[in-house]
């Protein structure tokens, strides 16, 4: 995703409005306190990727891991469970909120900072991993993908699952169903096969597996990209993008 620099505040301002006009609804809703208490079993079970990205991700235990955008809060409670040590960031306030009274609800402690995803407030090489779920495409590829680098260690993982569009067929599906359901923001931009090629060139060692084909299949799609392109891949409707080994199928 590229956006003029003067652009950026504006793009700034519009997806905090959003996304903390999507948790206060999340917030007096019916089921809110139920969903608070939702466990770490239906957090993985809940899309086809969740368990394979997480398990990427790992080992977990006294590792310092950040949850870069972190929503509701689900992937933050799940780590902390396993052992890690986490900081997690939204740009909203009212997502904050909600991350906040999961941990209390769920008797784990991770930290939780409101800020922006390109313009993290810690030093250079703080964590040994980061996870970043429907997250990138939120954001100017190439400033997101920089201050990752920045706050990533050297010899750090990282993991993100984000909307895939690498067919007009996804792309005008997904627009017709964002703009009909209200879960779109103006400014999104699901990941396709520029933006891969972007990731590639900040992180060699990047690769993609892709998942699910609407209406078709649910599961991991063969191939793991670079190195096994297919047609098959671009009709997926998420992608797990990692600089860990991944296993082909």
């Amino acid at each position: 995703m590229s956006l003029k620099p003067e652009n950026d505040l504006s793009r700034l301002n519009r997806e905090r409005t959003f996304h903390d006009f999507q948790a206060y609804h999340r917030s007096v809703s019916s089921n809110y306190q139920d969903n608070l208490k939702l466990s770490d079993k239906w957090y993985l079970s809940h899309a086809s990727w969740i368990d394979f990205a997480i398990n990427l991700l790992g080992p977990f235990e006294g590792k310092y891991i950040l949850d870069w955008g972190c929503g509701h809060g689900m992937a933050s409670t799940l780590l902390a469970r396993r052992g890690a040590r986490v900081v997690s960031t939204d740009l909203s306030g009212g997502y904050c909120k909600e991350a906040r009274l999961r941990a209390s609800v769920q008797g784990v402690e991770f930290a939780v900072v409101q800020a922006d995803g390109i313009r993290l407030p810690f030093p250079d090489g703080t964590f040994d991993a980061i996870w970043g779920h429907a997250m990138l495409h939120h954001l100017n590829t190439g400033l997101a993908l920089v201050e990752i680098a920045r706050v990533l260690k050297p010899d750090g993982r990282f993991v993100f699952c984000d909307p895939f569009e690498g067919s007009i067929v996804i792309r005008m599906s997904r627009q017709l169903a964002g703009w009909t359901k209200g879960h779109r923001t103006d400014d999104e931009m699901p990941l396709n096969w520029s933006i891969l090629s972007t990731i590639l060139r900040i992180f060699p060692k990047a690769t993609a597996t892709f998942w699910d084909i609407p209406c078709l299949k649910a599961g991991r799609i063969p191939g793991n990209w670079p190195t096994d392109h297919s047609i098959i891949q671009s009709f997926s409707r998420y992608v797990v993008v990692s600089n860990q080994d991944v296993a082909p199928t």
